[in-house]
């Protein structure tokens, strides 16, 4: 493989193939700082780096304090994982999947994560792009099948799982 270094949109962790290496070790963010601007221009860009060269930051241990009670953490309507909001947030004590931002790979750490999938709208493959069941929303979002919490959605969700380490 030729080693590269691409400076994308960040949403760009969404699609099939680049999900697919992130989730791999193919493909690793590099550069953290999001939201750049150009010379001569007022536009902003959430854009990261995409690289295939190993990055440090993977490796950085995440702390967690928070414990996991019954009723702390909402259950998704339509995928049997907990919603967790912030990184800050994941429980210490929950072995089964959570759903948390996009904004997660900031921070992932591979040895004590699992990344199992996204949990999407997009072509499902099952492997990396997971589709929840079909969730009524309202009319515009009728066979809603990516995230959705007490009858709302939400945009793109990472499945995540703690290692047992």
């Amino acid at each position: 493989m030729v080693n590269f270094i691409i400076i994308g949109p960040f949403m760009a962790i969404c699609y099939r193939d680049i999900f697919k290496g992130l989730k791999d070790g193919t493909i690793y963010l590099g550069f953290e700082k999001r939201g750049m601007e150009f010379i001569n221009s007022e536009i902003q860009i959430n854009s990261c780096w995409f690289n295939s060269l190993m990055s440090g930051k993977n490796n950085e241990y995440i702390p967690l304090v928070k414990r996991y009670k019954d009723g702390s953490y909402k259950t998704l309507d339509n995928y049997d994982a907990i919603n967790v909001v912030n990184v800050e947030d994941i429980p210490i004590d929950y072995d089964g999947e959570m759903c948390l931002p996009l904004t997660f790979f900031d921070r992932w750490n591979s040895d004590q994560f699992e990344l199992i999938g996204m949990l999407t709208d997009k072509t499902g493959d099952g492997k990396y792009m997971i589709n929840g069941i079909r969730t009524y929303v309202d009319d515009k979002h009728r066979k809603r099948k990516s995230a959705v919490l007490d009858g709302k959605m939400l945009f793109d969700r990472l499945l995540i799982r703690r290692k047992n380490t």
